[in-house]
């Protein structure tokens, strides 16, 4: 009987020495996140940082010792603003905590020198290191591998959510002037509205951020006409739908798309960019009709009692008795004339009811769209919309892309409250829709510019061009120079129009030359004043002003005037 008591004890004795082994092998991960030991992984539900489970101090890396900082930050050379903007926080961060800001360098820069470093992002030095395999849109991964620290992620929300754990660490480990962490090689997920958008199997650079409520975009750096196909493809084979598919002079388009989902691809100056957004939130059906009158187009004059002469309305009579309608004008003065214009027109043409088919906000400043809440509150048991055009952006976009947030708040209340069967939607670059015998084509949005470089509103202006009997006219709303930039960039010679709407109201920081010689108009739709037109053409004598009435005659120069005032065209 003593024997058989000493067996089980050897037993439970082997028994604790192999679970200690394999807990000290446990503990040893893979920095590369390859092989045997894959790093962990587990889901934070947001970007948003906390304070809550920071970990404990614990020896390892010295980001700073004795106020001396050895880490520098260093970000990618092809992605988006936030990987910056990153890399400043943190630096930041590290001067509160020690006294003394690290370098914040783009790779470029950074390879030029030795020294050790926190990479950000999908950098050179990341995938070198072999970190980057198996992060999805919506994850990241936090790592050490010979001396240098990486937050590896690609999406706005993993980029927060890694950027706000590395900050806790920092917190953590900062003592009397000096900051030591440790990192273990582990992966995390974030709930992100990347998971709307397949991920692109392919050796290219790829980052993601929020383009205004739903929506949400990825942008591939450095693509190719191949990468384009390759995407169209994989849609195709993840069962996503062609619904619209098109090519122009510097720009390549697809919509997709599949249950409640849309995806608007786009290839142009090198870049593929992924759009996300609800089908809900989408204008994607065109609405040919019977001709019943001549599509006309329409220059209101806009409340005069401003320092300045500036806001715009702009409306068509299309060929099937229905109106288009962009911006609106300042005020309830502004919404009384053009409903009074829009009735006066549909009685004149036998048009028994005023019904606009789309009406386009171009962007929310106040003198563009100041006039639809008490429009729309005033005149909605007499007119019907169909649907409501809004650009929505994000603070990821630039420092001034929120700057419409209020008015674009009031609009959508007043189409719930007044208009609560139209659609309210948004465009995107690429897309081409009839309303009657108009041929509506999207140039821009604010979503084509570079992560965080709306940092002028007006560049939220949707640029698009209407064509009717082979005539064309460009509609611009205050487009400014960054937007400008882009599209003589991208499109060239297909600028090429019959007509302008004369971009924020002819004022400084709005066309440029290039971009005219390229539009090279026969005719301007100039939405200001005699006044406002006078001091921006002569009085500041702003050179693309100049250069618009150099080479367009003065009987081709259409000026809105104000309070009502009414130009009319035909597309002939």
């Amino acid at each position: 009987m003593q024997r058989n008591k000493r067996i089980p004890l050897c037993l439970a004795l082997c028994a604790a020495l192999l679970l200690t082994l394999l807990a000290s092998c446990g503990g040893k991960s893979n920095p590369t996140g390859t092989g045997t030991d894959v790093p962990r992984t587990t889901t934070e539900a947001t970007g948003k940082e906390t304070e809550t489970d920071a970990p404990e101090p614990a020896a390892g890396i010295a980001i700073a010792a004795n106020g001396e900082v050895k880490y520098r930050m260093v970000y990618p050379d092809d992605s988006g603003a936030m990987f910056q903007a990153l890399g400043d926080e943190l630096a930041d961060l590290v001067k509160t905590l020690v006294g003394t800001r690290p370098a914040v360098q783009r790779e470029s820069i950074a390879e030029r020198s030795e020294r050790p470093s926190v990479y950000i992002g999908f950098c050179r030095a990341t995938e070198r290191a072999g970190l980057i395999d198996g992060v999805p849109y919506n994850g990241y991964r936090m790592a050490e591998k010979d001396g240098n620290l990486y937050l590896v992620a690609s999406v706005s929300d993993a980029l927060t959510a890694a950027g706000n754990r590395f900050k806790r660490l920092l917190r953590a480990g900062a003592k009397d002037g000096s900051i030591t962490v440790t990192v273990e090689a582990q992966s995390y997920t974030v709930s992100s509205k990347a998971e709307k958008i397949p991920a692109l199997d392919a050796a290219l650079t790829v980052y993601g951020y929020d383009t205004g409520e739903e929506s949400y975009q990825m942008v591939f750096p450095n693509a190719q006409r191949s990468d384009f196909d390759a995407y169209c493809a994989l849609l195709t084979e993840k069962g996503y739908t062609l619904r619209e598919q098109r090519s122009v002079q510097g720009l390549d388009y697809a919509a997709y798309g599949k249950d409640a989902d849309m995806l608007f691809v786009t290839l142009s100056c090198g870049e593929l960019r992924v759009q996300y957004d609800p089908l809900s939130a989408c204008w994607t059906d065109s609405t040919p009709a019977a001709k019943v009158c001549e599509t006309t187009g329409y220059l209101m004059g806009v409340w005069g009692g401003g320092d300045y002469e500036n806001g715009m309305a702009m409306f068509y009579l299309l060929s099937d008795g229905t109106f288009l309608v962009f911006d609106g004008g300042h005020n309830s003065s502004d919404a009384d004339n053009l409903y009074g214009h829009l009735r006066d027109i549909a009685t004149e043409n036998g048009i028994a009811e005023v019904r606009i088919s789309a009406w386009v906000v171009t962007h929310f400043h106040g003198d563009h769209v100041g006039a639809f809440e008490p429009f729309v509150a005033k005149y909605s048991d007499y007119v019907t919309i169909d649907r409501a055009v809004f650009g929505v952006t994000s603070s990821e976009q630039g420092t001034a892309a929120t700057n419409g947030n209020s008015l674009v708040s009031t609009a959508q209340a007043a189409m719930q409250r007044y208009q609560p069967n139209a659609a309210v939607v948004r465009l995107h670059t690429g897309q081409q829709l009839t309303l009657g015998d108009m041929t509506l084509e999207v140039l821009y949005t604010a979503s084509d510019l570079a992560i965080g470089s709306l940092n002028d509103y007006n560049d939220a202006s949707m640029v698009m061009r209407l064509t009717v009997n082979g005539k064309t006219v460009l509609m611009t709303g205050d487009a400014a120079t960054a937007t400008w930039n882009l599209l003589a960039k991208k499109y060239g010679s297909y600028l090429k129009s019959d007509f302008l709407q004369v971009p924020h109201h002819g004022a400084k920081g709005g066309g440029t030359v290039e971009a005219y010689r390229l539009i090279a108009p026969d005719e301007l739709f100039w939405p200001a004043g005699e006044n406002l037109f006078q001091y921006v053409r002569y009085t500041e004598n702003i050179e693309p002003c100049k250069y618009l009435t150099d080479t367009v005659t003065a009987e081709k120069i259409h000026l809105a005037g104000v309070n009502g005032r009414l130009t009319s065209f035909r597309f002939r």
